[in-house]
């Protein structure tokens, strides 16, 4: 995370902090596991072109697709990162091949990147077409979504697994080592 934080000079905007809370929160809403959603993340802060202000919309349209198209999250990101970009060449595109924008929401997305607004346009495609792929998802059948679920409790079980041994995090050090401070102080 810090190398991809680090080589995009941070545009999403993200810390660690709110990596680890959009993870959590995006692998409830859209029943994906943890680490699938974490490599929907890097991929989209890896490439530069999204912000914190777009980056979950964005986010939820990969994971969705991945879990839809049954493809690794970042396959999904190379295929969908191009038409979320926030221009509306892109937006064309990915709509040319998914058929998912209205007019309206075209020239919507056209008007918003005259206006230098690519953040709010790529949220904007990003949400029309999540729209699109919770409908096909609810047409794929109980079958699949049982399989999805239990994928998901496993992949979960050993991510917490896995955040059990790595031991706590940076800011829970750095609270330790002030609480432990405060306590030499105190009895000197």
């Amino acid at each position: 995370l810090r190398d991809s934080l680090t080589l995009s000079g941070n545009y999403s905007g993200m810390t660690e902090e709110s990596f680890v809370k959009l993870s959590h929160t995006l692998a409830g809403q859209t029943r994906s596991s943890i680490a699938n959603v974490k490599e929907a993340f890097l991929g989209l802060i890896s490439s530069g072109q999204f912000t914190e202000q777009s980056i979950a919309a964005v986010a939820k349209a990969v994971v969705t697709y991945s879990e839809i198209a049954g493809v690794t999250a970042t396959e999904a990101t190379q295929k969908l990162k191009g038409g979320l970009n926030g221009t509306a060449e892109g937006a064309k595109a990915l709509n040319k091949e998914m058929n998912f924008l209205t007019l309206e929401q075209y020239k919507q997305v056209e008007a918003l990147e005259r206006a230098g607004k690519k953040q709010e346009a790529a949220q904007l495609v990003a949400v029309a077409l999540n729209t699109k792929l919770e409908q096909q998802r609810r047409e794929l059948g109980l079958l699949e979504s049982a399989w999805n679920s239990l994928t998901k409790a496993t992949s979960n079980y050993w991510d917490t697994f896995k955040s059990l041994l790595a031991g706590p995090t940076q800011s829970e050090t750095m609270a330790s080592l002030d609480k432990q401070i405060e306590s030499i102080k105190q009895k000197l």
